[in-house]
């Protein structure tokens, strides 16, 4: 379930968010910023995945809208697995595979985000802008992080989980008694 809801943020949220940011920067950097700082040439080798370049002329590609919002929301997911209160009951070595996890993921799903920015700026030069990055991180780092959180108000971290340990962690209710088991009586 965790997956489909990132899914709806990329497939539905981030062209939206996207579709609105370029105009408002396009008629902000238009008055006075150099089009070459702000306009997408759409040139470069690998910018066009599906026939023509469909991001010329704006400030932040969809691919870049997409990569910021995946990473970001990767990241927060990890963060807050992180930082998630343990029982005072769960054993030490549990908590700090959990925490050691949730390092990791968020180690590298940065430097996976790093990678992509880097190949797409200095290896297919024209896909992006030179202050598309920045737009993008100001936009869509906040956009996944509500849209996170909103996920989380609605449901609890169980299903917005992308790691599926919030989903191992289980809670006894207060109220449980001892476990029954319903036998065939002769």
């Amino acid at each position: 379930m965790a997956f489909f809801f990132l899914f709806l943020g990329i497939a539905f949220i981030v062209p939206v968010a996207n579709m609105i940011l370029n105009p408002i920067a396009r008629a902000l950097f238009g008055l006075g910023v150099p089009d070459v700082l702000y306009k997408i040439k759409g040139t470069g080798v690998g910018c066009p995945v599906f026939g023509e370049f469909a991001n010329a002329g704006d400030t932040v590609s969809l691919w870049l809208g997409s990569l910021v919002f995946f990473v970001s929301y990767f990241f927060i997911n990890a963060y807050n697995l992180y930082n998630r209160p343990s029982d005072p009951n769960a054993p030490d070595y549990k908590v700090e595979a959990r925490q050691t996890q949730a390092l990791m993921a968020m180690a590298i799903i940065l430097l996976f985000g790093i990678a992509m920015l880097l190949y797409r700026f200095f290896l297919t030069r024209g896909c992006e802008s030179p202050l598309g990055m920045p737009v993008a991180l100001l936009a869509f780092i906040p956009l996944a992080y509500y849209w996170y959180q909103y996920l989380v108000s609605c449901s609890g971290d169980r299903l917005t989980d992308l790691f599926g340990v919030a989903n191992r962690i289980m809670v006894e209710p207060s109220s449980a008694g001892p476990g029954a088991v319903c036998l065939p009586v002769n």
